[in-house]
């Protein structure tokens, strides 16, 4: 009987195990795809960004059609469940393909979550280890970065001015709420206006292992 029980126990921890989560918020040109692709080298986490989340929608499901109809007007989904249910199954997709491993990786999510009752809908399944904070005290460096980046790879709207004017506010009132949720302890703040490489070097001082 002891035994049985014991069993059951251990399948029903099994199956309620969350996976081990850093989170990376930034400002627009930040650098927050660069220093993800690094800590994925260098420290082994997957890097899921809410740009790879989308791209692998199915626009013609449900879920994609309620998605990209408030996506397409530049407007959050009213429903903070349906991102977090999104994410959920992305991530669940790279387990079932060998591309995260949650017993020896990390999650690096980037881009999520966006609001509060998200935070607390993606700790369901996610154990928040901890969050990395990219800071700036000059908006108008970043915003030299993104004019150089747009001229680069095309991007005509990170060349108008009120359009960065307008991320820049809509990150700040959005991230604001989030990191309110997380303890002091748990957010590790870097200011990302020094170079990549000392950026970088200053996340992996800070972050556990």
């Amino acid at each position: 009987m002891y035994c049985i029980l014991g069993i059951i126990f251990k399948l029903d921890e099994r199956c309620f195990v969350k996976y081990p989560t850093f989170l990376i918020f930034g400002p627009p040109g930040s650098g927050k795809g660069t220093q993800g692709k690094s800590l994925c080298e260098l420290r082994g986490f997957v890097h899921v960004s809410s740009g790879d989340v989308i791209r692998h929608l199915d626009p013609d499901s449900e879920q994609g059609q309620l998605f990209f109809k408030y996506a397409n007007r530049g407007e959050l989904a009213p429903n903070d469940g349906l991102i977090v249910d999104i994410v959920r199954q992305y991530i669940e997709m790279l387990i079932n393909t060998h591309q995260f491993d949650p017993k020896t990786q990390k999650l690096l999510l980037d881009g999520v979550p966006r609001t509060k009752t998200q935070a607390k809908l993606i700790e369901s399944y996610c154990d928040i280890l901890g969050v990395i904070v990219l800071q700036s005290v000059d908006n108008q460096e970043l915003t030299e970065r993104l004019r150089q980046r747009a001229q680069i790879e095309g991007r005509l709207d990170d060349q108008k001015e009120e359009v960065l004017v307008k991320r820049f506010k809509v990150y700040e009132q959005q991230t604001q709420e989030v990191l309110s949720h997380y303890p002091s302890l748990k957010q590790f703040k870097v200011n990302c206006l020094q170079s990549k490489s000392k950026v970088l070097e200053d996340i992996l001082n800070i972050i556990p292992k």
